[in-house]
């Protein structure tokens, strides 16, 4: 009788550990970019909504593609610096909708194969090289993660602790992911 007693606190004692446990780690910005995977295995888009800040992402990228385009037209020496940078804006803001639309329908899984969006070399580079979590720096409210697609396409994340959750708020290395993935100069 006393042998089954013991097992038993064992038992309680060892599901309260785990119980613990997960309730801790459901905090970590480990757990949200886990659960920003799962949203993508699963097509939910709500859920990636939760765990990543789409409206701050799709900002930063048409910014950097169309400074990118700039650059390209800047290089050409046929266009004025004053036309580039003018360009540049009109460009950012006409690419914020769309990349938004592509990263929604990449997350549903309704993007059609053959699109040809701003998004769709880093799609396919993402879906022929499985990313894996190669560092994580955390500092209260904020931390850093370092994403490797293959061996050599890094993406860093810079998250933030929201009020229940942790989010992506921003790529931190924009230029050099798009540079890598578009293979432009």
């Amino acid at each position: 009788m006393k042998k089954y007693y013991i097992i038993s606190i064992a038992a309680v004692l060892l599901a309260g550990i785990i119980f613990i446990g997960w309730r801790s780690f459901e905090g970590t910005p480990t757990y949200a970019l886990w659960q920003t995977g799962c949203a993508i295995t699963r097509h939910d888009w709500d859920k990636f909504n939760r765990y990543v800040d789409v409206d701050s992402i799709t900002i930063t990228v048409s910014k950097e593609v169309s400074s990118l385009m700039g650059r390209a037209l800047m290089r050409s020496k046929k266009v004025p610096l004053i036309y580039s940078v003018s360009a540049s804006a009109m460009i950012a803001a006409k690419l914020a909708s769309s990349v938004r639309t592509e990263l929604r329908d990449w997350v549903m899984d309704t993007m059609s194969p053959g699109s040809d969006g701003i998004l769709a070399p880093i799609i396919k580079a993402s879906k022929n090289k499985k990313p894996r979590l190669a560092d994580m720096k955390k500092n209260k409210n904020r931390a850093e993660a370092t994403i490797i697609f293959g061996s050599d396409i890094i993406l860093k994340l810079e998250m933030e602790k929201a009020r229940d959750c942790w989010r992506v708020k921003r790529i931190s290395n924009t230029k050099e992911f798009l540079r890598k993935v578009l293979k432009v100069e």
